[in-house]
């Protein structure tokens, strides 16, 4: 697929979601208190690995995206709950990680503020941009459309940079 028809078809992709109504999480609230009633879990499935290639492009050439997790999975889902935490509201989230790989230790820096310089410039909200007293840094944006990107590198260049896309939440697939 050339980059601009996969760009073309992520920007359909958006359209297509943005028009799902249902509530927000907005920037104060955690992901798994989001409630959006009327997409489904295939839905936001292939977002979030819409996002997650989107997020592949903008890597320094020769770098690449391995699927973080056990024995390198794919996709999960974490249980969506209420506000306060106390109930489930029956639907889930999907979340996808990755570690980024092929990239020299001395760039693991450049690369989180590459991905930050491009998501600010595509508009996305800055939820968290915390720097820890060991160097570590986390770097969490919100799409238009309620998905949340993160990039975390740390400060000893002890691991690669993860990257993490996460949904809205949404309703689970039919067993």
């Amino acid at each position: 697929m050339t980059r601009a028809r996969f760009v073309a078809t992520v920007f359909a992709m958006t359209l297509l979601v943005a028009g799902c109504d249902g509530a927000q999480s907005g920037p104060d609230k955690p992901k798994e208190t989001a409630v959006l009633t009327d997409l489904t879990q295939e839905q936001v499935t292939a977002r979030v690995l819409d996002y997650a290639q989107l997020v592949g492009t903008q890597l320094p050439d020769g770098a690449r995206m391995q699927p973080d997790g056990v024995a390198g999975t794919g996709p999960g889902t974490v249980n969506c709950h209420t506000p306060d935490g106390t109930e489930r509201t029956g639907q889930v989230f999907v979340r996808s990680a990755y570690t980024v790989e092929d990239l020299d230790p001395a760039a693991f820096a450049d690369v989180r503020d590459r991905l930050g310089g491009a998501w600010r410039s595509a508009g996305y909200r800055v939820i968290d941009d915390t720097r820890y007293k060991d160097g570590d840094r986390v770097l969490r944006v919100g799409t238009d459309d309620d998905y949340h990107l993160t990039v975390r590198t740390y400060g000893d260049n002890r691991n690669t940079p993860l990257v993490v896309v996460e949904s809205p939440c949404a309703w689970p697939a039919k067993s």
